[in-house]
Formats: C-alpha cells, structure tokens, sequence
C-alpha cells in the first residue's frame, strides 16, 4: 500500500475485532485529516493458533473455530449513498479483572505445547446468557446461533455473517437501527449501531449462501 494510507492491526482484539474496526475507522474518520475512506477486514484463520497437544480443554478451539472473512468499506463521502450510516459506537473493556481475563487463556500444557482454554459450549451458552440479560427473544439471537451453527466461529468476521444472514431473511428495512455488539476474550466488549438507508440493493449485492 502506498505510504500515505494507515494501517492498524486489532488481531488482539479476538471476537470483538470487527466491530472494534468500525469503531476506529469512524474515529479517523471523523476527526479530521483521515481521509474519507477506510476498509475494515475482518478474519479468522484457525491454523494461526492451532493446538497440536492432547489436553482437552484446549482441544475445543480446534473444534470450534473455522476460516472465514468479510470486508466492509466506510466512507464519509455523500456523492455515493451507502447502504448504512454508523449512528454511534461504544467500546468496553474488563481485562483488569482477572475473572474476566482468564475466560480464555492462552497458556502452555504439561508438554509445553501452548494453546488456549475454552470450554466446549462457551460460544451457545454466551449467546443465550447475552439474550437473557438483555431480555431478547428466540428470533432477536437466531442470527448468532444459525452462522454459529453453519459456519462455527469465525471470530471478528462473525457480525457480517449475522448480518447478511438478517438481510437475506428480509429482516432489515430502510429506517431500521441494527445493533452489533461483538464479544472478544477479556472480555473486550464493542458495540456499534447501525442505521440502514437503502434496503432495495441489499438482496442483489449479497453473495452468501448462508441463509
């Protein structure tokens, strides 16, 4: 890429990555000198932290992780519409409290070969505890648990998988506020609402066979 263009690395924010970027290019974005363009690409590539040891409790990041990707263009020009507008974004944190920070921990086993601890039904019982505290209902968390269920975890990729997967279910309107909150190790928690202007070329440019 050419010198003038920024480039900033979130891999350590897991999960919570994708939404983290929207956070950060809408910021450059918005605050003068950052151009008027900026391209958010979110990725999963299990092999990176692939466990090649016997314990258990590591195992199931080799289970539950599969490849995937999305990339999303944000742009503050008003010569081309897009088809959502950000409204507002927040970002939590809660990795300085130790609870928290060994949720999902990176540590090496008795062989020495490192890997991460995850319990098997983190992910679903995550969603349904999120869906609970927050008062949702079945369909408001179908999105996760259906990509959950096709494409497994792809971690910051996840939210655009669950949003097309809305989109092709002819669940977003034009004037619809969509709310993703993607959930990182930590846990590291962001937040980002939606406005969606243009539903008319939402089935014609979606190229994902998820739904």
């Amino acid at each position: 890429m050419r010198e003038d263009v920024k480039s900033f690395n979130l891999s350590g924010m897991g999960c919570s990555g994708g939404a983290i970027g929207v956070d950060l290019v809408r910021r450059v974005l918005t605050s003068g000198g950052g151009g008027r363009c900026g391209v958010v690409v979110s990725t999963e590539v299990p092999s990176s932290g692939w466990y090649w040891g016997r314990e258990r409790s590591k195992l199931v990041l080799n289970c539950l992780f599969r490849t995937g990707s999305a990339a999303v263009l944000m742009s503050t020009s008003r010569e081309r519409r897009g088809r959502y507008e950000v409204v507002d974004s927040v970002r939590t944190g809660r990795a300085w409290e130790d609870r928290a920070y060994v949720s999902a921990l990176r540590e090496e086993d008795g062989e020495g070969i490192v890997g991460v601890n995850l319990t098997k039904d983190l992910m679903q019982a995550m969603i349904k505890e999120i869906g609970k505290g927050l008062r949702l209902g079945e369909g408001e968390v179908e999105a996760a648990m259906a990509t959950l269920h096709r494409f497994r975890n792809q971690s910051s990729s996840s939210l655009w998988y669950q949003l097309e997967y809305l989109e092709k279910k002819g669940r977003v309107k034009e004037g619809d506020l969509v709310w993703q909150s993607g959930m990182g190790s930590g846990p590291k928690c962001c937040s980002v609402i939606w406005r969606c202007l243009d539903s008319s070329s939402i089935s014609s440019s979606s190229s994902s066979k998820g739904a």
